[in-house]
This record gives C-alpha cells, structure tokens and sequence, in this order.
C-alpha cells in the first residue's frame, strides 16, 4: 500500500534500534475514535472512547534527510506526506512483520505553537 500527498496525523516515538546511514528507526501512533454497532462513537463517563493502531517506521530518502538536519523529539506529531506499508513474513517462525516505510513528513503545526507559546511565556 502506498500513500502520496495525504495528509495522515500521526505521533513520532523514538526507537531503542540504531539508525544507519540510510535509514531511521522509530514508531508512530494515530488514534481514532470507536464506534458502537449503531455507528455513533462510543462514550465513557461523557468522554469518547478511542483505540489506538501502532506501526514500526523506518524514515528513508527525503524524511532521513529532514530527521538528520532536525532528529524528531519522543512523542512529536507530524503529518505523514508519503509513506507506504510494508509486511515481511519469516516462514519458519510463521510471523509478519509490518513496518511503515516513510519517504517524507512535515511537522504538524501544532508543535510550532506549543513551542511559541511556552517561549512567549
């Protein structure tokens, strides 16, 4: 699967792997809201509900390059510009491992404002 020019919000994680010269590793995570059977989101003590999905990443081409000049901080939104999925299979174990692979990202401006407002503080 692969996606250019959506604009998919995500949280950066930094990852305990060590990144190589051509590739960074990390993991992002995106939250959606659930819904019942009736399709209305479903609530909690008056708040909705939400279930997360987490992927592995690994930044190549233009993302390294970005996340070389400016490293990505733990916890940090961004939005996903071009990425694709990624699912390798090892036989003998019988298990998938899916990754997204992310050639590019922009900062979510939402960071931007965060750090002008506790620096206009």
């Amino acid at each position: 699967m692969y996606a250019k020019g959506t604009k998919n919000y995500v949280n950066f994680f930094n990852s305990e792997k060590d990144n190589t010269e051509k590739v960074a590793y990390g993991r992002v995570s995106v939250s959606f809201k659930k819904n019942g059977v009736d399709g209305k989101p479903l609530m909690q003590d008056g708040k909705p509900v939400y279930e997360y999905e987490t992927w592995n990443v690994r930044l190549v081409g233009k993302a390294k390059e970005k996340f070389d000049i400016n490293p990505l901080e733990d916890k940090v939104s961004i939005i996903l510009t071009e990425w694709a999925a990624h699912v390798q299979y090892n036989k003998e174990k019988k298990q998938s491992y899916p990754y997204l692979l992310v050639m590019d990202y922009e900062m979510n401006d939402k960071n931007w404002q965060k750090a002008t407002s506790t620096t206009s503080s």
